[in-house]
């Protein structure tokens, strides 16, 4: 390790220790940093399966309906630290619900434009699940490194190289589901104008 340069190292350690800024338009005034790179990551996925699962169950999609049911249901005892959690899906369900115009009719009788977009929203939740997928570099790079081959130089930039790819597939990944949210919302709106008509 004592071949690796310390400004190299530095970097490394400043990438993944470093609170940032929020640029959501609604973060509070005078917020500050909020958090490091990687826990960004984990609330946008937070906050990103929430609107997809809010979206594809007022669709009446059935695995999304059964998740709000579940966590709705999440037993005090056995759960305790997900009853704000459980709140939350009782709330969306009750919204859900009570929108019948918001609930999908079966695929053959949906108009063109509504069908495409639910196919295209297939497709993505493919596409999301097979980034998913991906093994993790870092774990899988480790696996790799014969204790012979790479000198710690190496082995260094082979990880900063691996966690690089793994960011990319993240916001890969993020990237796919905002795309997914968005088609959601446009295939809501479609369905909802048709049962206005």
């Amino acid at each position: 390790m004592a071949l690796v340069p310390q400004d190299q190292w530095d970097r490394v350690y400043r990438e993944l220790t470093q609170r940032l800024p929020s640029r959501s338009p609604l973060r509070h005034l005078d917020e500050g940093l909020v958090d490091t790179m990687a826990g960004m990551l984990l609330n946008t996925d937070s906050s990103m399966h929430v609107e997809i699962v809010k979206t594809l169950a007022s669709l009446g999609h059935k695995p999304s309906l059964a998740l709000l049911w579940d966590i709705a249901h999440a037993d005090p005892v056995k759960y305790p630290d997900r009853q704000a959690d459980r709140d939350i899906a009782q709330r969306i369900l009750a919204d859900v619900t009570s929108n019948t115009a918001a609930v999908a009719n079966e695929a053959a009788s949906m108009p063109a434009q509504l069908a495409a977009a639910y196919a295209e929203n297939a497709r993505l939740r493919q596409e999301i699940a097979r980034l998913q997928a991906a093994p993790a570099p870092i774990s899988t790079e480790v696996a790799k490194i014969e204790p012979a081959a790479p000198t710690i130089g190496e082995s260094a930039g082979r990880k900063i190289d691996t966690d690089q790819e793994w960011m990319q597939t993240s916001l890969a990944l993020n990237k796919v589901q905002q795309h997914a949210l968005d088609v959601s919302i446009q295939s809501l709106k479609l369905q909802t104008n048709g049962a206005e008509q």
